[in-house]
């Protein structure tokens, strides 16, 4: 009997605890500016791109299909003005434990759920590089030779 209390007491504790200390926040009013196939963001200075490589922006929505890419693929697919973000610019984007806002989401539409994890140009040693996701929040190290989702970014508007 006092097992059950207690197994019913701990599972009343866990599933609580996320309602209890999770706090999401939502971006600022005005802080993101849509223009076209570009989010510019007045906090952090940066300009995204608002489509996943892979897709493009058409009719208001990002048509196509992401395309997974490794992180020497995603490193080779920027250039001119764009490059691979860093972690600390991704995790601007998301909210631990909430992962992306609704707000957000509108910005950066039609990600696919498949690949919520989109690289990042932090890399702390030659096999991998930090990762961050889209559907949590989270950040990890990542083998450099698996596929993921991939945004660019620039410095400015």
């Amino acid at each position: 009997m006092f097992r059950r209390l207690a197994l019913a007491a701990a599972v009343s504790v866990l599933t609580a605890a996320p309602l209890a200390f999770a706090s999401c926040n939502t971006p600022e009013p005005g802080r993101f500016t849509a223009n076209g196939e570009e989010v510019y963001d007045s906090k952090t200075g940066l300009t995204w791109q608002r489509c996943s490589i892979g897709q493009t922006w058409q009719q208001d929505k990002c048509a196509g299909s992401v395309q997974a890419l490794t992180w020497d693929q995603a490193k080779k697919r920027a250039g001119g003005k764009w490059r691979l973000p860093t972690r600390e610019e991704l995790e601007s984007l998301t909210d631990t434990p909430c992962g992306t806002s609704e707000e957000v989401k509108k910005l950066f539409p039609d990600m696919d759920p498949l690949y919520p994890m989109y690289w990042s140009a932090t890399a702390p040693d030659n096999g991998l590089a930090w990762l961050v996701g889209f559907n949590n929040g989270s950040t990890f190290n990542g083998f450099r030779t698996a596929p993921n989702g991939v945004r660019l970014v620039r410095t400015g508007k």
